[in-house]
């Protein structure tokens, strides 16, 4: 991970317990960063196309490669990237 760096969380519980486990470092909660609250509609199950998905997808065109399909198959959670040589990266 970047040093120095500054790292921020949502207040979501499951951001806050990740934060953690991805950095040991002060992490601030920014009450901005909540998900988005869908009161008007219903629950949709969308663990098959989730966010290692759009991820995986991200990082190939940043990379200017085809998505690597076996990385988004074998992720676990939680699970973090990087990209070698972009702003931050150490």
């Amino acid at each position: 991970m970047p040093v120095p760096a500054m790292w921020f969380s949502s207040p979501e519980l499951k951001a806050v317990s990740t934060a953690p486990l991805l950095i040991d470092a002060p992490v601030e909660v920014v009450p901005g960063l909540r998900e988005h609250v869908r009161d008007s509609t219903e629950w949709v199950d969308d663990r098959e196309v989730g966010h290692g998905a759009a991820w995986t997808m991200v990082q190939a065109a940043l990379r200017g490669e085809e998505p690597h399909l076996e990385w988004w198959a074998g992720l676990s959670m939680p699970r973090r990237g990087s990209l070698p040589g972009r702003r931050g990266a150490g």
